[in-house]
């Protein structure tokens, strides 16, 4: 931001605006993993039920992931303008929004697995009729499969921004970290995004099929 337009971008009208989307934006991302992964635990569980399976139970999801990451970061509008224009959020703010970003959605990601465990072991443990329903059992293995997977994406996409919420906590004041490490650190949302973009792609086998057959 220094260097992109600051006369226009970095101004009392603009600062706090522009760190609450770059906050609001970082909140959909980890809690989009956060929904899909509960959309995903809820079918596995109640596979009975078409709710989570539906158009409806998808747009609700989305809802609530929206709702979430426009509402939790408004409390950054109270963090002092000043402050803001020198080094951004003062450190009470930026603790707030390490907490939303990395702490509350990776202590969620770890209860979802937790309770998944639980369930799998659960179900290991019940002996399945001999008309039981194929289907069914497919759709819970690729169920179980995607929640594995949306833990593996938000694992890579943590260890990119966490880093640099952190840092922040810690150079609060601007100089208690030299300029040339935060610009480094500054790195690593690139390379969890582009880890992401690989997994995907590896995920996606109808993409990668219809790629190769290209080349």
């Amino acid at each position: 931001m220094d260097f992109f337009f600051p006369n226009v971008l970095w101004t009392p009208q603009s600062c706090l605006l522009i760190i609450y989307g770059q906050t609001m934006v970082n909140c959909l991302v980890t809690y989009s993993m956060c929904v899909v992964s509960l959309n995903r635990l809820l079918t596995i569980i109640y596979g009975q039920t078409s709710l989570f399976r539906t158009k409806r139970g998808i747009a609700l999801c989305i809802g609530v992931q929206w709702l979430t990451a426009i509402t939790i970061p408004l409390p950054t509008f109270a963090s002092n303008i000043e402050h803001c224009l020198l080094t951004g959020l003062m450190l009470d703010y930026q603790i707030y929004t390490l907490i939303i970003i990395v702490v509350l959605p990776t202590f969620f990601i770890i209860i979802i697995n937790a309770i998944f465990f639980v369930r799998t072991i659960q179900l290991s443990r019940i002996v399945q009729p001999m008309g039981a329903d194929f289907s069914t059992a497919v759709k819970r293995r690729r169920d179980t499969y995607l929640l594995k997977y949306m833990f593996i994406m938000f694992s890579i996409f943590v260890s990119g921004w966490a880093p640099i919420y952190i840092i922040a906590v810690i150079n609060w004041t601007g100089s208690a970290i030299p300029h040339t490490i935060q610009r480094i650190v500054t790195i690593l949302p690139i390379l969890s995004l582009l880890g992401d973009m690989v997994n995907l792609f590896f995920y996606n086998q109808k993409l990668r099929k219809y790629l190769f057959s290209k080349i």
